[in-house]
């Protein structure tokens, strides 16, 4: 690769973050783009806390928070980068309202730049229990599909539903709601109470523990299924 390329690659993590209060919602993780504009700024920040014998360094900056709802609902304001003369660095931010933080886990600069040597441009990489790097899919597919989640959407109202979701956006590539026998496809009001549910299930942390299908193929059964029963129709 050679200057030029590299100084446009891009190589996106993934760090698992948490709140400080146990009684408070906090994301599951902070996603974030390693350039080698980033790797340079915080070996420049490292140099400064030690010319300084500072403990640390802040800078602001924000990662993708997710899921993106706990981070609309923190209404989060003063995002920062922390790196302290060790080379550690994390993520941390503040909710608008509460004595609290959220923050990422810790990793070094030697680790976001052996990343961003090791893997492609446009890779999206995650670190997993043995402190190693693996692209995302390789740690877990990217896709959970459920062919039959009972969901109350309100205190009266349990329908069945079926669902695709996208473990990187964190969002539902499609959804289904059972009515009178026929799978509908479900209304957006709809779709929002259900991603609450689903996030809050831990569909995308811990989607094992889930009676679900996990892939990494985009391609969705339902829509396959009904595009063959209007064909069938007409």
């Amino acid at each position: 690769m050679t200057t030029s390329e590299n100084s446009l690659k891009v190589v996106t993590m993934v760090l698992a973050a948490y709140s400080s209060s146990e009684n408070a919602d906090g994301p599951s993780f902070a996603t974030f783009e390693i350039t080698r504009a980033l790797i340079d700024r915080c070996l420049q920040l490292e140099q400064l806390a030690s010319e300084h014998c500072l403990s640390e360094v802040r800078i602001s900056a924000s990662p993708v928070w997710t899921p993106r709802e706990v981070e609309n609902q923190l209404r989060l304001q003063c995002g920062e980068l922390v790196l302290d003369v060790s080379g550690a660095m994390h993520f941390t931010d503040y909710p608008k309202y509460g004595d609290f933080v959220i923050t990422s886990e810790t990793l070094q600069i030697d680790d976001i730049r052996r990343a961003f040597d090791t893997f492609p441009d446009g890779a999206v990489v995650r670190r997993t229990n043995t402190a190693e790097f693996k692209l995302q899919s390789e740690v877990q597919p990217r896709y959970v599909i459920s062919r039959g989640w009972p969901h109350y959407f309100d205190q009266e109202r349990s329908s069945d539903t079926r669902w695709m979701y996208d473990s990187e956006t964190h969002s539902l590539v499609h959804a289904e709601i059972l009515v009178e026998g026929e799978w509908l496809d479900m209304s957006q009001a709809d779709k929002v109470d259900l991603l609450e549910s689903l996030n809050e299930n831990g569909v995308h942390t811990n989607p094992e523990d889930l009676d679900v299908e996990q892939t990494n193929s985009s391609e969705c059964p339902f829509e396959a299924n009904n595009q063959e029963r209007e064909a069938a129709s007409a």
